[in-house]
């Protein structure tokens, strides 16, 4: 025997009430769940959940390996290099030099012994945290290569580097790993020309595979350690591993 024949517009108002009432409490779940996120401890200007969840993201990260970035032509340049961030470190530029610091012993270079090494030229994009991305020609030293003019092993060499603008006024923390991958660069020149300013001169790193906040810009300060150091942006909020 076939069922009582329903209304077609009686059926649909008895899933849309419905389906009202599935989307109400879903409303109700994730707002007190943003709350509840929200009201927890801070742990380096965040939650402590989501500083967990980066902390997570980083150990999958690293277990994995973090390959290259992806490298481009010249005819991909971006003609409009934009700056990212409007942080200018508190220098004279007649007075900079580059510690090095945690490789058995302090080491102070100049910007002719750093020009004086062998260079890299690397075509490849810079992604803001912002959401916008240029590509950019950077030429410079690689870290590896700086160690090796310099007669320091790789191996064997703490498992953090710091780098600190002079003066130490902005700074950024990054794993080993991170600073000796083969895209690790301390660039000079950008597009062709020495570094503006604006830019980060007469000396920024340049690491393709981070965003552009673990980046440093006027770098004078490079030290190894075994201890995980402070990052500007990370005591703010962000993620202290920055990768993609």
């Amino acid at each position: 025997m076939s069922g009582p024949i329903l209304d077609p517009r009686q059926d649909m108002t008895r899933i849309s009430r419905r389906s009202f009432l599935w989307a109400g409490a879903a409303l109700l779940g994730a707002g007190g769940a943003y709350t509840w996120l929200n009201s927890r401890s801070l742990e380096g200007g965040k939650p402590w959940p989501f500083r967990k969840a980066f902390e997570v993201n980083e150990r999958i990260s690293r277990s994995l390996g973090q390959g290259s970035a992806r490298e481009f032509t010249a005819k991909e340049i971006s003609t409009d290099a934009r700056v990212n961030g409007d942080r200018n470190a508190r220098f004279r530029l007649a007075d900079w030099q580059l510690h090095l610091e945690g490789v058995g012993g302090p080491r102070v270079l100049t910007m002719e012994q750093i020009r004086a090494m062998p260079a890299t030229e690397i075509i490849a994009e810079l992604n803001c945290i912002e959401g916008w991305t240029r590509v950019i020609k950077w030429r410079g030293v690689r870290m590896t290569d700086l160690l090796k003019a310099l007669g320091i092993p790789v191996d064997g060499l703490p498992e953090h580097v710091a780098l600190e603008t002079p003066g130490g006024e902005y700074y950024v923390g990054l794993d080993r790993e991170s600073a000796l991958h083969p895209q690790s660069i301390l660039a000079y020149e950008m597009n062709g020309a020495p570094l503006t300013e604006a830019h980060g001169a007469p000396l920024r790193h340049i690491l393709p595979i981070k965003y552009g906040y673990k980046q440093l810009k006027y770098v004078g300060l490079i030290r190894f350690t075994k201890d995980r150091p402070k990052d500007y942006w990370a005591e703010r909020g962000y993620d202290w591993y920055g990768g993609f």
